[in-house]
Order: structure tokens, then sequence, then C-alpha cells
């Protein structure tokens, strides 16, 4: 193992949610390190999972990674997609605004959420909590037997189990 300085390097730093730019739209990406090119992991829900097989994950939001398996624990902030915009004056890029979709989402009074998990040993992605309030911050409980995520709409956190795909709407304690 090579010396290294500075502070230890957390695996959910070397993981990034991003904005997807093929045909398939956006989802789970990771930067890789050697080439510093963006991977999709996930753009959809695997098909076959107990909810939600085949649906678009649209705006990816906090993550976590679990030391035991490498699974990534991520969420999904509604399922509104984001809009691209043009870039504006002088050779401006274009850029994603998350604004608009988040300002629809609160205003529509559907919870569109999700907290995925992703398992990078099958590739495949499940729904874990679905109609979540804005999905955002992830954090696993320190032994790994439950996951929490923030609804940012409702400012509330819940509790979630991460074993067994939800199965209906409140499947996990808030």
């Amino acid at each position: 193992m090579e010396a290294q300085a500075g502070p230890p390097v957390d695996p959910a730093a070397q993981l990034r949610t991003a904005l997807g730019f093929d045909e398939d739209g956006p989802g789970l990406m990771m930067l890789e390190k050697a080439s510093g090119k963006l991977v999709t992991l996930a753009n959809r829900v695997s098909s076959g999972a107990a909810v939600g097989h085949g649906s678009h994950i649209s705006f990816t939001n906090g993550l976590e990674v679990s030391r035991e398996t490498g699974a990534i624990y991520f969420s999904e902030a509604q399922a509104i997609p984001v809009d691209l915009f043009p870039g504006g004056g002088v050779g401006a890029p274009s850029f994603y605004s998350i604004f608009h979709g988040f300002l629809f989402g609160m205003l529509s009074g559907a919870p569109a959420g999700r907290l995925l998990r992703y398992d990078p040993a099958t590739a495949r992605t499940e729904v874990l909590a679905g109609e979540l309030w804005y999905g955002n911050g992830v954090a696993l409980s320190a032994d790994e037997d439950f996951v929490l995520v923030v609804e940012s709409i409702r400012t509330r956190v819940m509790r979630a189990t991460k074993h067994k795909a939800a199965s209906h709407r409140g499947s996990g304690q808030r």
C-alpha cells in the first residue's frame, strides 16, 4: 500500500453523483480516477426488482458506501427530471438546473423521492423506500444494519432497513 499525504480517503468521497449526459438520462455515476471519465453505474431500477422495476433514476443526491459490501445507498431527490438550459452569452456552457424541479416537486404535493441501493457485485439497483419528500442526505448506521435518509421538504429523517426492498408507501420508520 502506498503512503498517502493528507487526510484518509473516504470511499464515498471517491464516488460522485452527477447528472448523466447519455440518452438514458441521469443516474448514479462514478468518476474513474485513472481516466477522469464519468461512468454510469445505474440509470434505472433493475428489472425484476420488487418495486419500480425498470423505472428511470432521475436526480440522484446523497450517497453512502458500505464498508462491508461496497454497496452504494443513495437517494433520488424526486422523479421530476431536471432542466437543461442552453448556455447564455458568449461561450457559456449549458447547465442543469435543479431549482425548477425542486420547486415543482414541492408545489405538486406528490412525494416522488426514493432511497435506492446499487450492488456493484451484481450491478443491480433496488428501491429501499419510496414516496420521499425530496430525498437528500444518506447515512448508514455504525454497524450497517439500517440506513437513514433525509426528506428535505418535510425536514425529517427516515430510517429504512437496508436488506428489504420497499413494498409500499411508508416502508420505513419516520
